[in-house]
């Protein structure tokens, strides 16, 4: 990272492995097994939000995760029924080390340490059966899926170097949670699907049964929700020649609190966390409405919706044994709000143009609403209009090489400040106000349809910029080397 600032630049990487096998039998029934690994990495992420003169303190995230699958799935048209079971494990962990010392005599040497280790096994069978062939398809499934953590805290022993286990981490160590979710969904064709244009409803129920529980901790009682939920959707689409197409869709539904949300103790973006044993499910409405539309050069869609949440669970001002600062940081804690209505916009182009040419394009916009104490306030965590723009260039000639390469420009009207510490100057700095863009090059080859490479720069003009709703800068001018490979 750059010297007159140490603590912008984090470092992250992944990879990832998937195996597929076939089986074809000469009933036409068909089976396929594939298994997959992720691993994804991010190191020295810089969090300056908690961070003030009086008080200074600085958060460093690492984390880690794996993610292992297996998915067993298979055809079978002499029944009418497609269907996949899968198994899958995950481990993720996160260590956040919190330093106390002001600039610019800031060094790496924490004084605390948080460590916690996230496990989650799961399973899922899910089936399609073909009840009227071409006309009527029902969708069903049920799935389980069981989570614990392991949790340290260690506060730094003085004058011997290191470590020792003391203090409460953000989690309860021991905590679980399990889920289980049952659905069914079909979809029926109103008219031909030979047609010119068709048309087609769809109905859906899913029901989930939610509990967690976290183990008491010192001054800090258990917390144990069991909640259930339900979901419900409906809808219409009109296709025409697939040139045009529209849909209409209606969902309703619940969400339980999640583990994190009801049980963290702790510092987390500028605010000390409690635990809240009273979360009440949150409850959503929401009608969304899509057009799309394409011709031989053009292709393009708009989307909007538009939800109504009781209930809304969210991060509020909150007090802990009748105090509303802890450790010198306000308390909040997610709590259950009254009415909010958000709505939002998003639209994708994409034009065709001679010699390879294209230019792609879209934007997003969202709006909140909420009530608080009988007055209507404007959701500041919802982004603002988000934008991007790119021109690419591929290669038409059908042989084995065929290369691209793409310029692509997007932004934010956010108006944030982002707060700058540096070595000469550790009085935040707000020079970088106002609405963002980043520039990004990038250009590869696609070799026999298996093998594909892609270098990119991104960021090049090096802005400074904070994404939507992070604690942490994006990162400076960076360059990414990626492989795809099928084999």
């Amino acid at each position: 990272s750059r010297e007159e600032q140490p603590y912008s630049a984090y470092e992250n990487y992944g990879v990832f492995f998937i195996g597929d096998w076939a089986l074809a039998r000469s009933s036409g029934d068909r089976w396929h097994t594939s298994v997959g690994y992720l691993f994804a990495q991010g190191n020295d992420a810089a969090d300056l939000t908690a961070f003030t003169l009086d008080k200074p303190s600085v958060h460093f995230y690492d984390r880690h995760a794996h993610l292992v699958w297996g998915r067993l799935a298979m055809t079978l048209p002499s029944n009418g029924i497609e269907g996949a079971f899968i198994l899958s494990y995950q481990n993720s962990f996160e260590g956040a080390d919190t330093l106390r010392t002001a600039l610019p005599s800031l060094t790496r040497r924490s004084d605390e340490r948080d460590e916690t280790t996230g496990h989650t096994a799961g399973a899922q069978a899910d089936f399609t059966a073909h009840l009227i062939p071409e006309r009527l398809d029902l969708h069903y499934g049920v799935l389980y899926a069981h989570d614990w953590v392991i949790a340290r805290r260690y506060t730094r022993t003085d004058p011997v170097p290191g470590f020792e286990r003391s203090g409460i981490p953000i989690l309860s160590d021991d905590a679980s949670s399990d889920r289980i979710t049952g659905y069914v969904r079909s979809t029926y064709e109103l008219l031909p699907p030979s047609g010119i244009h068709r048309i087609s409803a769809t109905a859906g129920y899913r029901f989930d049964a939610f509990t967690f529980r976290t183990p008491g901790r010192e001054n800090i009682p258990s917390v144990r929700i069991t909640e259930p939920g339900h979901g419900v959707e409906a809808g219409f689409a009109y296709i025409w020649r697939e040139n045009l197409g529209a849909a209409l869709v209606y969902n309703h539904g619940t969400r339980a609190a999640t583990l994190r949300e009801a049980a963290s103790y702790g510092m987390r973006n500028g605010v000390f966390l409690v635990p809240n044993n009273d979360l009440d499910p949150e409850t959503s409405d929401t009608l969304s409405l899509s057009l799309s539309g394409k011709t031989k050069q053009l292709a393009a869609s708009l989307s909007g919706f538009a939800t109504s949440l009781t209930n809304r669970i969210a991060v509020t001002p909150a007090l802990w044994n009748g105090l509303s600062t802890k450790d010198g940081y306000p308390v909040a804690a997610y709590q259950n709000g009254e009415r909010a209505l958000m709505w939002g916009i998003s639209s994708e182009e994409r034009l065709s143009l001679p010699v390879g040419l294209s230019i792609m394009g879209g934007a997003t916009y969202l709006w909140g609403e909420e009530e608080r104490e009988d007055t209507i306030s404007f959701i500041d965590t919802i982004p603002p209009l988000l934008w991007r723009i790119a021109v690419r260039w591929e290669s038409e000639k059908d042989s084995e090489y065929r290369g691209f390469a793409e310029v692509a420009l997007r932004g934010s009207t956010d108006a944030r400040s982002a707060k700058r510490a540096t070595v000469g100057d550790p009085v935040f700095r707000t020079s970088e106000e106002g609405p963002w863009q980043t520039l990004t090059v990038r250009g590869g080859f696609l070799f026999d349809n298996y093998i594909q490479v892609i270098l990119s720069i991104e960021n090049l003009f090096d802005r400074q910029y904070r994404p939507v709703l992070s604690s942490i800068d994006g990162p400076g001018i960076q360059a990414v080397l990626s492989l795809d490979a099928e084999f």
